[in-house]
């Protein structure tokens, strides 16, 4: 909202911001799909709301940009936990971690 003067909710109703802004994650993704090859990615935080409107576009742009012959998974959902999943993590490292 800080950087587009706008709500979330109100910019992913945009379908010009919506293409540039899943363009931007999709090449920022590339790297880490390319590097570390995981199994999943989970998007969590306020911008899982956007549910289709933002991974049905994603996922499409991700096959675009990498190559069926580096056989890496493209595996994207948003986080069971949505906007809390960063404040259970938070909670799960500090109740676990050893004094």
């Amino acid at each position: 909202e800080r950087d587009y003067g706008k709500p979330p909710a109100e910019l992913m109703q945009d379908p010009a911001f919506v293409a540039g802004y899943v363009e931007n994650v999709a090449l920022s993704l590339k790297s880490a799909i390319m590097l570390l090859n995981p199994a999943r990615i989970v998007i969590g935080g306020g911008i899982a709301k956007a549910g289709d409107r933002l991974f049905v576009p994603l996922r499409a742009a991700l096959k675009r940009h990498i190559t069926d012959c580096s056989h890496a998974r493209l595996d994207v959902v948003p986080a069971a936990l949505g906007e809390d999943s960063v404040l259970w993590g938070a909670m799960a490292l500090a109740t676990s971690a050893n004094p």
